[in-house]
């Protein structure tokens, strides 16, 4: 049988646990504020990214009817909420043999950074034969 040797001192133990109890709080909340920052930082980049493809796919579908059928373009002007954040205007019209469409949108980041509003303007034009 193994014998374990007596603490002597056991008020010289009890407070080595109390600090190592304390420098191990202090770890874990450090720790802890990282993988918050961190995935606060990633969660600001997806919005972001998320935002900026959901603005792009609905570009590229207001410039499908100019790309499929030019001489179908009538002069017409219209708001389009896309999302709760995102706010787009589109003008189409024509001039002589040219059907041109332009594309401006507006949309809000996240609320949590700081809300900046990002603008995003495209417009083409196609020959009607």
């Amino acid at each position: 049988m193994r014998s374990y040797p007596v603490i002597k001192n056991v008020a010289t133990r009890r407070g080595r646990v109390l600090v190592e109890c304390c420098v191990s709080l202090v770890l874990l909340a450090g720790g802890s504020t990282l993988i918050l920052v961190l995935s606060t930082t990633t969660a600001f980049l997806v919005d972001e990214a998320r935002q900026q493809d959901t603005v792009l796919r609905e570009t590229a579908n207001q410039f499908a009817l100019l790309d499929a059928a030019p001489c179908a373009i009538t002069s017409a002007s219209t708001n389009i909420n896309v999302g709760p954040r995102i706010r787009m205007s589109v003008a189409a019209g024509t001039s002589g043999g040219l059907a041109h469409v332009s594309v401006r949108t507006i949309w809000v980041s996240s609320g949590y950074g700081g809300a900046l509003p990002h603008h995003h303007a495209i417009s083409s034009a196609a020959r009607c034969e």
